[in-house]
């Protein structure tokens, strides 16, 4: 299923395509890096500018297919604002329940957090970019799997001390040592123009 719109009829800023582009990306970057389940599973991004609006894809289509026309706009009651297509329910809602209340639930829970571990059925990353959050899922998934590799050992596993942890969040979790884009954001550029050589209609 292919659900296009025009930039051009639709009078998108540019803040509001490169936020489509950029979410688009994600999801072509989510399937090739093995994050994606078939068409259940959903990265959405506030449209700039409206905080009562989200770009979704169109419920039935896969991430290796999305672009950045692709998108719905998403609102509050879960109707469709511009674009095409069904509204997946438990991305409107969050999570795997169909009512919104679940939805405003995690919402608290998660709070000013940006990682969210949710019981039997997966986890929610956030960030002020598409990049940000990206960056989160991405090394969270990696460090989840070593992990099981470790376990799979059977060896006892050593914890870090606390006080390396910290030093560490302080050192390499933020941008000191580097001037311009975050470290997010590069790491981000840089997979897009993985992306760039190999499925450049993502841009579409």
């Amino acid at each position: 299923m292919q659900v296009r719109v025009s930039p051009t009829d639709m009078n998108y800023s540019a803040e509001e395509w490169q936020a489509r582009v950029d979410l688009a990306a994600a999801h072509r970057l989510a399937h090739m890096h093995g994050f994606s389940e078939g068409i259940f599973n959903h990265l959405t991004v506030v449209v700039p500018g409206r905080s009562e609006l989200y770009y979704q894809i169109p419920f039935g289509m896969h991430w290796s297919e999305v672009t950045a026309s692709s998108f719905m706009d998403g609102i509050d009651d879960g109707k469709v604002r511009r674009g095409s297509g069904d509204v997946e329910r438990s991305c409107y809602c969050t999570g795997p329940a169909l009512d919104p209340a679940e939805g405003q639930r995690l919402a608290r829970v998660i709070g000013n957090k940006s990682v969210l571990f949710m019981a039997n059925h997966g986890v929610t990353t956030l960030g002020v970019t598409v990049a940000d959050a990206y960056d989160r899922l991405y090394y969270l998934e990696r460090a989840a799997q070593v992990q099981i590799y470790a376990m799979w050992t059977g060896q006892l596993l050593k914890e870090l001390p606390a006080a390396v942890v910290e030093k560490t969040k302080r050192d390499i979790g933020g941008a000191i040592f580097y001037d311009g884009p975050s470290p997010a954001q590069r790491h981000f550029d840089a997979l897009k123009r993985i992306l760039d050589r190999s499925e450049p209609d993502y841009k579409n």
